[in-house]
């Protein structure tokens, strides 16, 4: 999957990333559509080092997979994510 990293110089790159599977009480939502918040950009400005995981938060999309323990009547229900 591709991901959103800070690179640690100011600028956001978009990468290849490994598609995580859901452990027991998650899910995994395919993204439609995301922003950036004036915290993403705060919380940017005071880092020195690139990220190592991928950024943001403030998402939509689908379920596509779920943990084990997760309802599933869900699946393939449209989300918001804060």
């Amino acid at each position: 999957m591709k991901a959103a990293f800070y690179n640690g110089n100011g600028h956001m790159e978009v990468k290849e990333f490994e598609t995580p599977t859901p452990r027991k009480e998650e899910v995994l939502v395919k993204l439609k559509a995301t922003g950036i918040c004036g915290s993403d950009l705060n919380m940017n400005k005071a880092k020195s080092a690139a990220d190592e995981e991928p950024s943001g938060h403030e998402v939509t999309g689908e379920i596509v997979e779920i943990g084990r323990e997760v309802d599933p009547s869900i699946l393939g229900a449209r989300v918001a994510v804060e």
